[in-house]
């Protein structure tokens, strides 16, 4: 029954698959998903960390202060000699002795400032020597000793290190600001902490992707002789070759390549019938003529 029913018409090749667009549409959009919430992510992982910190940083400042307020009471000043003064007593060694415990335990830098110079701090310069009788930045200043204001530096320098660093007023009876208490961690720490949470997250996007890509290419392989099967037959049908049949395992498809395996075939039978029947009417009007002439 070939070429009984159709004429074969000039074809335009055509060589994209749908499929694959498809999925590579849907892939590009996953990635580009993931890229989206994976930066929205970093930064807010960045902003919860620095956030978390700055409580941290916060509450041990506030706490040293406190504490060393209860341990002497009286103002804050200098000796003639230039010494630090709590309640008119020297206290450089005590309180030295005190922050570099408690750094020990904590791993915080502390520092005691009287006005806008350190006196006590257990950070030490590059030779050993602790980082005294040197002077906080203008910005720090402004915000501490003159507004009386808490202040939180991300990235301030201190002797050739950055520093996350945390001031809180130190203030006498009379309410003026004598100086600060500082609190801090070196930026190159938080910064390996907030990476190494960053890069986690980069690996499980590119792993997402990776799996979401594995699974495209393995619906891509199984839907293509399929879609080979079906445009195979269709072409035979539209050269009117009717004796093709689909395979169980493209007619027992439950999605939309199943439905048109099967309406192909329905009409695949509507039409061999009406070929039949058309056969049929023929040879009784040819009869018909012959029994007439």
């Amino acid at each position: 029954m070939k070429g009984v029913f159709f004429m074969p018409e000039k074809r335009i090749k055509r060589n994209q698959k749908i499929i694959v667009r498809i999925m590579a549409v849907a892939l590009l959009s996953v990635v580009i998903e993931a890229a989206i919430l994976t930066i929205i992510g970093i930064l807010e992982v960045r902003n919860s960390y620095e956030e978390a910190l700055e409580g941290q940083l916060m509450t041990a400042a506030i706490q040293l202060r406190d504490e060393l307020d209860n341990e002497w009471d009286g103002d804050w000043e200098l000796s003639e000699n230039g010494d630090l003064l709590k309640g008119a007593e020297p206290v450089y060694d005590e309180y030295l002795e005190q922050l570099n415990n408690i750094k020990s335990q904590t791993g915080i830098d502390y520092t005691l400032f009287y006005g806008d110079t350190r006196y006590v701090t257990t950070i030490k310069k590059a030779s050993g020597d602790y980082l005294i009788g040197t002077q906080c930045s203008d910005t720090v200043k402004e915000k501490v000793l003159t507004k009386g204001e808490n202040y939180l530096a991300t990235n301030i320098d201190i002797e050739g290190t950055k520093y996350y660093g945390y001031y809180v007023p130190n203030t006498n009876a009379d309410g003026s600001v004598a100086g600060m208490t500082f609190t801090g961690i070196p930026a190159a720490g938080v910064t390996s902490a907030i990476t190494k949470v960053v890069t986690l997250m980069v690996l499980v996007a590119v792993v997402i992707v990776a799996i979401i890509g594995v699974i495209g290419v393995m619906i891509v392989k199984g839907s293509n002789p399929v879609i080979a099967e079906i445009v195979g037959n269709l072409q035979k049908l539209s050269r009117g070759e009717l004796s093709f049949t689909f395979s169980d395992k493209v007619m027992n498809r439950r999605d939309e390549f199943g439905k048109i395996a099967e309406a192909s075939s329905e009409l695949k039978d509507r039409l061999r019938e009406v070929i039949s029947t058309t056969m049929a009417l023929s040879g009784e009007v040819e009869k018909s003529g012959n029994e007439l002439s």
